[in-house]
């Protein structure tokens, strides 16, 4: 009982303390409509493998994370996709894209380690892995932030992001996922909301 009268004054201290730290807030628009996410909009095999983990009863914790992976890994494919970072354009064959507003995505994955959620910018994480084996030794270095140094990682920042399929340079896109939940198909059209939140701390 006294835990739980603890944690009940640490919750009435911030409703009532006026502690408040302005959150930068993803929205999303396309053919759902508009949503919105904290953390990270997941495009590729990061979205494929969230799909995946959502439908597994087993392991639990981070392990079904990794089980995953090792079934999309069965499957592996490049995905085409047009890419627009506050109106600079690219496209090409890629393995993921990471929209990101927080360092931290699939169970401790720290998939953009200098992102941070008062900035006013989104972190754009763009691998391209063309073979599994690729892919399968960048996953370990993902969880410690070490992977942006890796010559198949780039990473980018902008305030408006736009993804497009691009099936001309690549396979069809899984379905987007944001904060592990669908999102919906593409193209996507993602802003930051600089401040869009007051989180109490």
């Amino acid at each position: 009982m006294s835990t739980l009268y603890f944690y009940g004054n640490e919750v009435m201290a911030c409703l009532f303390g006026g502690r408040q730290r302005p959150t930068d807030v993803i929205q999303i628009d396309g053919a759902h409509g508009r949503s919105y996410a904290l953390a990270v909009l997941s495009a590729g095999i990061d979205a494929e493998v969230n799909l995946v983990t959502n439908s597994l009863n087993w392991p639990k914790g981070n392990m079904r994370y990794v089980r995953g992976v090792a079934q999309c890994l069965r499957d592996y494919r490049l995905y085409g996709f047009n890419l627009q970072i506050d109106g600079v354009a690219a496209s090409g064959p890629v393995t993921l894209v990471s929209v990101a507003n927080c360092r931290f995505m699939g169970g401790g994955m720290n998939i953009a380690p200098g992102a941070q959620t008062n900035d006013g910018l989104l972190d754009v994480v763009i691998g391209y892995a063309p073979k599994p084996i690729t892919l399968a030794g960048l996953l370990p270095l993902v969880y410690v932030g070490r992977h942006t140094s890796s010559p198949v990682v780039h990473m980018k920042r902008g305030s408006h992001i736009r993804l497009e399929e691009d099936l001309s340079v690549g396979g069809p896109t899984p379905i987007a996922m944001a904060d592990g939940e669908v999102v919906g198909p593409f193209p996507l059209d993602i802003r930051c909301l600089s401040g869009g939140l007051d989180l109490l701390i």
